[in-house]
């Protein structure tokens, strides 16, 4: 904070300004983050996790496990292998 309060519009008042700079693109970074949309991180959120479950499963396939999938059908909620 000792930075912030010497400074001056003159050229070279800061002889190392790094502090201001990790500020600035600290405060650069939050305001970027919170300009996001919601749904539309939400729903890249939702595809990344379905993608990631898919990979799970192809990898379980592949080494010959059995997978467990929940079936809704008509009244009851039955398991199928």
């Amino acid at each position: 904070m000792y930075q912030l309060t010497r400074l001056t519009a003159d050229r070279g008042a800061l002889t190392n300004d790094d502090r201001l700079d990790a500020l600035a693109m600290a405060c650069q970074y939050w305001v970027d983050a919170m300009a996001q949309d919601v749904e539309v991180r939400m729903g890249a959120r939702k595809e990344e996790l379905m993608v990631a479950e898919l990979d799970r499963l192809k990898a379980a396939a592949s080494m010959g496990l059995a997978v467990i999938t929940g079936h809704q059908g008509g009244e009851t909620n039955s398991l199928r292998w």
